[in-house]
C-alpha cells in the first residue's frame, strides 16, 4: 500500500523541513507537518492520513503518549515513532518503552541516506504490516547509549563541563565527592546571571576539597577545577588554558560551551571527556558531537536528576553518548577511573 497522504511530529521546525524535503525526491505524496503532539491532534481530527511519523522526545506531549491516545482513536493509522535515542536511554528517561511494541520504531534519520531509506520503506509497504519488530526497521542513527559494560574511554587527561540552571547544586554533589589529589583537571562553562560568578567560586571553594579558580589568562594545564570567567570563552590549545575574550559569543553563549567542548576534543581526541548536565537551551550538544567524533567519552546527567533537562534532552538528539548517569554516579565513576594509575596525567 503506497500512502496518499502522510504527517509528521516533531518540535524542529526545521528537521521537519528537511525531511519533507527529502522525502518528496522519492515520493509523490502529500506531506502535512506538526510541531506538537497537540498541533498533530488537530490536523488529524481535520483529515485523514495513512501514515504518521512522530518523534518520541518533544515538549509537553511526547511522542509515546500521543501514539497511545491517537491509537485509540485511530485504530487502523500506522503509527511510526522516531528517536535519536535507543530504547533503553529512553527507559532510563523514564518513556513508556513496552508500549513500542505496540508500534513501529526507527532510529531518528540524521543524514539524506537514512530519510532516503525511510522513504524505501514507505514505497515497499514495510509501515503496514502490523507489528514489527524494533530491530526490522530501524534506520542506522549515529546517537547510541551505551551501559557501562560497554567501551571504557582511554587515559583520560581532561574532562570538560557544561551546565547552566541547577547546576551550582549539582556540581557541589559531583566535586565534593573527589579527592583534593584528583588528578585531571576540570573545565566548566557555567552559565549564570552576571555578577555572581565570583561568589560562585568562593562558595564552590569552601565545600569542596580540590582547588578552584576563574581561568583569567592564559595558563597551563593543572588539576584543580577551572571556571570559565564571565563574558569570555574558556578554551584549551598547545598545553594551555585560553582566555578568549576577543570573539563574540557562539550561538548567543560567551562563554560557550561548545567551544570548549570543541577545543578539549581537538587537543586530547581520546583522551577527553566530555559532560552537559543540568540546564535550559542547547549549549554543549554541538560540542559533545565534537567530543564523540574525535573518539573521546560522553556522559549526560539522568534527565529525571535535571532542574532543567533541557541541554541534556538536546544533547541525546544530536550526538553518541556512553552514559547517562545521576550526579552521584557520575562522582563514582570519575573516582574510579582517576584512582587507576593508568589514567593519571
Amino acid at each position: 500500500m503506497l500512502p496518499n497522504k502522510i504527517l509528521l511530529i516533531d518540535d524542529s521546525q526545521f528537521f521537519l523541513e528537511v525531511f519533507k524535503f527529502e522525502l518528496l525526491k522519492h515520493l509523490n505524496i502529500q506531506i502535512d507537518l506538526a510541531t506538537t503532539a497537540d498541533v498533530g491532534f488537530e490536523k488529524l481530527s481535520r483529515s485523514d492520513y495513512d501514515l504518521l511519523l512522530m518523534d518520541v522526545m518533544m515538549p509537553g506531549t511526547d511522542g509515546v503518549s500521543a501514539a497511545h491516545k491517537l491509537h485509540q482513536r485511530y485504530p487502523t493509522l500506522p503509527i511510526v515513532l522516531m528517536s535519536a535515542a535507543e530504547p533503553k536511554a529512553l527507559e532510563r528517561m523514564g518513556y513508556p518503552v513496552d508500549a513500542l511494541d505496540k508500534f513501529t520504531f526507527i532510529g531518528k534519520p540524521k543524514s539524506k541516506d537514512e530519510m532516503k531509506s525511510i522513504a524505501e520503506k514507505v514505497k515497499s509497504g514495510a509501515f503496514w504490516s502490523g507489528r514489527r519488530s524494533i530491530e526490522a526497521l530501524r534506520v542506522p542513527s549515529k546517537v547510541s547509549v551505551s551501559s557501562s559494560t560497554h567501551r571504557v574511554p582511554a587515559r583520560i587527561k581532561m574532562i570538560g563541563i557544561v551546565v547552566s540552571t541547577g547546576g551550582p547544586n549539582t556540581l557541589l554533589t559531583v566535586l565534593q565527592q573527589l579527592p583534593s589529589n584528583f588528578p585531571i583537571p576540570i573545565l566548566i562553562v557555567q552559565h549564570m546571571s552576571v555578577g555572581f560568578l565570583d561568589s560562585f567560586v568562593r562558595w564552590l571553594a569552601e565545600k569542596i576539597d580540590m582547588p578552584v579558580g576563574i581561568v583569567e589568562k592564559s595558563q597551563p594545564y593543572a588539576p584543580g577545577v577551572w571556571i570559565a570567567p564571565e563574558g569570555a570563552h574558556l578554551l584549551v590549545r598547545n598545553g594551555r588554558m585560553i582566555v578568549d575574550d576577543i570573539h563574540p559569543a557562539y550561538k548567543l553563549f560567551r562563554p560557550s560551551g561548545n567551544l570548549l567542548l570543541k577545543s578539549i576534543a581537538a587537543e586530547f581526541r581520546t583522551h577527553a571527556i566530555g559532560m552537559v548536565l543540568t540546564g535550559l537551551g542547547a549549549d554543549g550538544s554541538e560540542g559533545m558531537e565534537h567530543v564523540s567524533a574525535n573518539g573521546g567519552y560522553t556522559i549526560v546527567q539522568e534527565p529525571k536528576s535535571c532542574m532543567i533537562s533541557g541541554m541534556v534532552n538536546a544533547t541525546l538528539k544530536e550526538t553518541p553518548i556512553n552514559q547517562i548517569l545521576t550526579p552521584k554516579d557520575i562522582a563514582e565513576l570519575l573516582i574510579k577511573l582517576s584512582t587507576k594509575s593508568d589514567w593519571k596525567i
